[in-house]
């Protein structure tokens, strides 16, 4: 089935990491493809007490045409933390009409790693995604660490939807001409109206049935 492949376009809310270099704002930071690891990324700062944060990213229009079936919706990050004996974590996240809901929380190592989670069915409502949904999908990730001064990044998100285009549209065509000339008083073309059993010459398509014209004056 096709793919359309989404990556952020812009901040939305909340933004509540940090990014590096400081310069660039969030999305920016989390949308080179392919990852660019620790060239600009986001991040969370451990404190004395566990902490977390989320940002949340716009996405651009699907394109996907109307009519299609969704069949998924996967989201992949890239993160990893600074010290391997304190705890961190990361967390996908979808914003959807206005409410975020989050993905399965993954703990982090101190080698940049890849994780990615999919939905089947919209989260806001467990029935199947509408265009709606996709069109004005937001995405992001939830960063956790436990104290100081481990520090969770957070360098790559892309959204992956999975889709069935709608059926071709029926189109039909003729498929035989027959030319009855004209007629002897007008300009009126000749219109089949029914078919008939035993009257005129047979048409070998149609075995023993027969068509009946009428000119239409």
């Amino acid at each position: 089935m096709p793919t359309v492949t989404l990556r952020p376009i812009a901040n939305d809310t909340p933004i509540e990491l940090l990014p590096e270099p400081s310069t660039v704002v969030n999305w920016d930071c989390v949308d080179e493809e392919p990852p660019n690891d620790s060239t600009d990324y986001v991040y969370l700062p451990g404190e004395v007490e566990p902490v977390e944060g989320r940002d949340v990213y716009d996405l651009p229009d699907s394109g996907i045409p109307s009519g299609s079936t969704i069949n998924s919706v996967t989201v992949v990050t890239r993160a990893r933390k600074t010290i391997a004996a304190v705890a961190a974590d990361v967390q996908p996240l979808l914003k959807i009409l206005g409410t975020i809901y989050y993905g399965i929380s993954s703990p982090l190592t101190t080698t940049w790693t890849t994780f990615s989670q999919t939905w089947t069915t919209s989260p806001a409502t467990g029935s199947p995604w509408t265009l709606e949904e996709i069109n004005t999908l937001k995405a992001g990730v939830r960063l956790a660490v436990d104290e100081e001064p481990c520090v969770a990044e957070f360098t790559y998100l892309r959204i992956d939807v999975d889709y069935t285009p709608p059926p071709p549209a029926v189109v039909l065509r003729p498929i035989r001409k027959m030319d009855l000339g004209p007629h002897p008083r007008s300009r009126f073309l000749f219109t089949p109206t029914m078919i008939l059993k035993g009257v005129g010459a047979p048409l070998p398509l149609w075995d023993e049935w027969d068509c009946l014209w009428v000119a239409v004056l």
